[in-house]
């Protein structure tokens, strides 16, 4: 978590950051750590309403943050159901 740059609180990349921890969870298969860091940096550059401490936000932020976390993780969910499993 960091203080926002309140500019920029509003250009969050969903797919991108859906992407990127689908990416981590095929590298990472384990949560440890290191995922948890990687899943944060990764969590925050494409959306930085996610990077925001909660304290800072509107209720109406924390709401749309709550929602989003939830897309990405579900979007990050359908596109590794369509992997093949990996032996």
């Amino acid at each position: 978590m960091s203080t926002p740059d309140l500019s920029k609180l509003n250009q969050n990349d969903v797919q991108g950051a859906a992407l990127a921890i689908l990416a981590l969870n095929l590298t990472h298969p384990e949560v440890d750590d290191e995922y948890g860091e990687l899943a944060g940096q990764a969590l925050e550059e494409h959306c930085p309403l996610l990077g925001a401490y909660w304290e800072d936000l509107t209720p109406e932020q924390v709401v749309m943050a709550n929602a989003m976390m939830d897309e990405v993780l579900e979007m990050a969910d359908r596109m590794e159901a369509e992997f093949p499993p990996m032996n």
